[in-house]
């Protein structure tokens, strides 16, 4: 055989194979599988490739896989689910688990990262390669995803997971490609989803689930000890991710939780950029989130508002903290791109950012160009200044008193955070404005805090001798004697009297008032001659420079009167407060509240110097002016009747003044709380007018419930405690039991071991709030962490409706409510309230019998309808009668029972009062049946 010419070819024998001619001939070789419609590629086995799971890394998480549960059995075409959240909030470890749970059904089961397009076209392209193998070399990779896509359009049952998606519209075309199937998508984007895909948030690991995921990483190490794991995921604010890293490192170095939550104190950029030999460094808390940082790049407001923000407390920070940074629509897109990448939480009232982003962004680092020291401390400063702007002060602190509670909390972060040696003027004037207003919301562990950081750093800027500091140690010094710490108010008003004459001379208006504070705290020590002194020197510098008419002389005449009072000399008491009363009646006028307090003082000295008559006569005019001035219920109105009650047991008619004091120990419950100081003053004025009347049975008891409650809000050493305890050991040994009032006096027995119970985390009172035309009471705490709100809630009933127990924490607020505990930031209820059941029923038309919690009628539409029964079980499902407080009502001895409290059926279906027996129906707005 022969051939001739240019490319010729010729082909003897027998012989197959592919010929190619031409210079540029480079052909593709296609396998036959490739010429296969992909209606008839089918899998042959299972096909997945799932990244492999570390069971010690997942734990809870219940409600969401519940969520995706359902929405995936859910028949229908394509099916869409995004979870979305902060980075390292677990939202791939949550779809990993589920796929490898739950996707047993699906094949194939693919996982895609598809953190850009190019991501997702090799994700595809590995598909595809998966399941026709021969065409791996065959195909290029936009060949290969073409082909993978068009397969997932002709076949069904199949589960793409598209892990950390960063930008919604990267993945709208290949959904709109796809008629069928399920994808499950993981993204830091909270938003963009419309129309594409139905979101699921994922929040932070319970207290219980982070202490579970620490506790099984930490278990690893042979010798493992897991010491303070409560207070280090306290602080990691539930973060799986900060969680991972802590206990990988904490298993590695051999050291306990506690051991490491001081390294995190100490060194927070090393440890929050550092985990175990087996942690990537892309899965550090500060790498994960300095990605994000960088997609953020091209908006420089949002990483400044961000460090901003990082100074605050973690929720509920107000969006006028930001106003004037830049101008409004700025600071909008800027927080609007913060918040579509989870790095913070945006709704109309505020902001939230979790507590672990805050304490990274905040650390200074040289080598992130997003923490450059620098700019940390500028975004420190723009927070003090901030902050400081928005407090009101002084008088127009009133109105926004709701506000001011978050706005305080900020404060108390920044004070927290921030080191008083950076301390600058802007430092000193929000800590100082923070204190006062603590002060007067009577909060005095907290302002002495912020008045003592203001102080100190106001000594060092302005020198001790400024002006503007004399309010401030005077406030101070204030805050320590309402503490109880009088040695330090004692130093604190003798140092200001000494700058206020050194600086302001001996006739000024402030040397006069340092004069005064300075009088109050020697006689709160005791010391009523000195008070005296102080306060006789004082009267006659203001007379001789204001003159007798000033009010700050009329003042100081009336404070002079009630010292002498105290000091015995009620002879000259009388004639100084008569003379007080007359001015401030000319001054005044008879029902002005300046006047009523000189008339007070006026009728303690009359009843100190035996008449009795006048004293009753002017402690019944003041009690008709309050009443008619401020109300039955206010809380100057009951110290008024207090007064009254006083001066009646004096006279012998007890059982009047026991009434008056039962009445204010009901009212003051009602208004302020169990725990406000002046519930603390009226149930130690009952306890002494049962006592007075021979009632040992009800005033002991009373005695023990005081000083339990002084030792619990207090401590052992506060001055109410001093007084609660020898008033109940004189009342134990009045009524012959001289062994109890030897256990009181000791510390000892039940009421000794009060506040030993309560700890370094006891919960403590702060105040009690109720709005203006509101029905709303607020009684507010403080603890050191939720655990220890929990706890304490959990042990505070709440019996009425519309009141409301606020515990506030630095890892975000908990309440109480007649019904539920919840979570005050989301409203969320987080489980009910336990009620404690009374050792024996009580009859009450609004209330149960069992825990005297008020039983929320049933409201019929139309009132008197009937309610309709199977002779069984009512209509009403008991899950609804617990959720909205209502409850049973007997229909043979009309007791009351909550849901909470309610027996289980124990005749067919049928609740039964377990006093009588008969049958509980709902309890009706229409009940009106007597009471047997």
């Amino acid at each position: 055989m022969s051939v001739s010419g240019d490319s010729a070819v010729g082909v003897a024998g027998d012989n197959n194979g592919h010929i190619f001619t031409g210079d540029h001939a480079n052909p593709t070789i296609l396998p036959r599988e490739a010429l296969l419609p992909v209606t008839e590629v089918e899998l042959t086995g299972r096909l997945t490739n799932l990244p492999r799971l570390r069971a010690q890394a997942f734990v809870g998480r219940t409600s969401e896989l519940t969520d995706l549960d359902a929405a995936f059995d859910a028949p229908g075409g394509v099916l869409v689910r995004a979870v979305h959240g902060l980075g390292g909030v677990g939202k791939t470890a949550l779809s990993a688990h589920w796929a490898a749970t739950r996707g047993a059904s699906f094949n194939p089961l693919w996982w895609i990262t598809a953190d850009s397009p190019a991501s997702i076209e090799r994700g595809l392209a590995e598909l595809a390669r998966g399941l026709q193998p021969g065409l791996a070399e065959a195909l290029s990779s936009p060949s290969l995803r073409d082909r993978a896509v068009r397969w997932l359009a002709a076949h069904r049952d199949w589960l793409i997971v598209l892990d950390n998606v960063d930008d919604p519209r990267d993945i709208g075309s290949l959904l709109a490609e796809l008629p069928h199937g399920r994808f499950l998508i993981t993204s830091r984007r909270a938003y963009g989803w419309q129309g594409l895909a139905e979101t699921v948030r994922l929040g932070v690991l319970t207290p219980d689930e982070s202490v579970e995921l620490l506790t099984r990483i930490v278990a690893r190490a042979e010798r493992h000890n897991v010491d303070g794991a409560d207070a280090l995921c306290s602080e990691l604010g539930g973060l799986p991710l900060a969680i991972e890293q802590a206990g990988a490192f904490i298993a590695q170095a051999g050291i306990t939780p506690r051991d490491y939550l001081g390294l995190l104190a100490e060194y927070p950029a090393e440890m929050y950029r550092t985990g175990s030999e087996e942690t990537e460094l892309s899965r550090t808390v500060a790498r994960v989130w300095h990605i994000t940082l960088e997609r953020l790049a091209g908006t420089p407001l949002a990483g400044e508002i961000l460090r901003i923000l990082a100074w605050y407390a973690p929720y509920n920070i107000p969006r006028s903290l930001l106003d004037g940074l830049a101008p409004a629509p700025e600071i909008a897109a800027a927080v609007g791109r913060l918040a579509a990448y989870s790095m913070i939480s945006a709704y109309p009232a505020g902001l939230d950012v979790h507590r672990v982003v805050q304490a990274v962004t905040r650390t200074a680092d040289p080598d992130d160009p997003f923490r450059q020291p620098d700019d940390i401390d500028r975004a420190r400063e723009t927070a003090l200044a901030q902050l400081s702007a928005a407090l009101p002060e002084g008088d127009n602190a009133e109105p926004a008193r709701r506000d001011l509670r978050d706005l305080i909390r900020h404060a108390d972060a920044l004070e927290e955070h921030t080191s008083p040696e950076t301390d600058t003027e802007a430092a000193v004037r929000l800590f100082d404005k923070a204190g006062k207003l603590l002060l007067e919301q009577r909060d005095f562990a907290r302002s002495a805090v912020h008045l003592d950081r203001a102080l100190r750093a106001g000594t060092r800027l302005l020198g001790p001798d400024d002006t503007f500091l004399l309010a401030t140690r005077d406030a101070l010094g204030h805050a320590h004697q309402e503490a109880g710490n009088l040695r330090k108010a004692v130093q604190l008003f003798a140092w200001n009297h000494e700058v206020c004459l050194r600086v302001l001379g001996s006739r000024h208006r402030d040397t006069l008032h340092s004069l005064d504070s300075l009088a109050r705290v020697h006689l709160q020590v005791g010391d009523v001659e000195r008070a005296s002194q102080i306060l006789t020197e004082s009267l006659a510098m203001r007379a001789e420079a204001l003159g007798h008419g000033d009010p700050d002389t009329m003042a100081a005449l009336n404070n002079l009167g009630d010292t002498c009072r105290l000091a015995g000399d009620h002879q000259r008491a009388l004639q100084l407060l008569q003379r007080a009363l007359r001015d401030s009646i000319r001054l005044y006028g008879a029902d002005h509240p300046n006047t009523r307090k000189v008339r007070n003082n006026l009728a303690y000295a009359d009843l100190a110097g035996g008449n009795v008559d006048r004293a009753l006569r002017l402690f019944r005019l003041n009690l008709q002016q309050a009443e008619g001035d401020l109300g039955e219920e206010h809380p100057a109105t009951l110290i008024a009747r207090r007064s009254l009650a006083t001066a009646l047991q004096v006279a012998g008619e007890t059982d009047q003044a026991v009434a008056l004091n039962e009445r204010n120990l009901t009212d003051s419950v009602r208004i302020s709380g169990e725990g406000h100081p002046d519930t603390l003053r009226h149930r130690s004025s009952l306890a002494a007018a049962y006592a007075a009347a021979g009632r040992s049975d009800q005033a002991l008891p009373l005695f023990e419930r005081l000083l339990h409650d002084c030792l619990r809000l207090y401590g052992g050493n506060h001055p109410m405690t001093a007084r609660a305890r020898a008033d109940a050991a004189f009342a134990f040994e009045r009524a012959g039991d001289g062994e109890r009032a030897a256990e009181i006096r000791a510390g000892s027995g039940q009421a000794g071991q009060v506040a030993a119970a309560g700890g370094e985390a006891a919960v403590e009172f702060v105040r009690t709030e109720q709005p203006e035309e509101s029905p709303y009471t607020y009684h507010l705490h403080r603890g050191p962490d939720r655990a220890s709100a929990l706890t304490f809630l959990r042990a505070t009933p709440v019996r009425e409706e519309f009141v409301y127990v606020i515990v506030e924490t630095p890892e975000g607020n908990l309440g109480r409510d007649l019904i539920f505990i919840f979570d005050e930031a989301t409203g969320q209820p987080l489980e009910y309230g336990p009620r404690p059941v009374l050792p024996a029923p009580i009859l009450s038309t609004t209330r149960c019998g069992w825990c005297e919690s008020v039983v929320v009628p049933l409201e019929l539409d139309p009132p008197g309808q009937e309610l309709a029964s199977s002779g069984a079980e009512i209509l009403i499902a008991r899950d609804a009668m617990l959720g909205t407080g209502m409850g049973y009502r007997c229909s043979g001895c009309s007791l009351l029972t909550c849901a909470f409290c309610a027996p289980e059926p124990d005749r067919g279906d049928t609740r039964c009062c377990r006093v009588c027996g008969d049958p509980l129906t709902p309890h009706t707005a229409d009940d009106s049946g007597p009471m047997s």
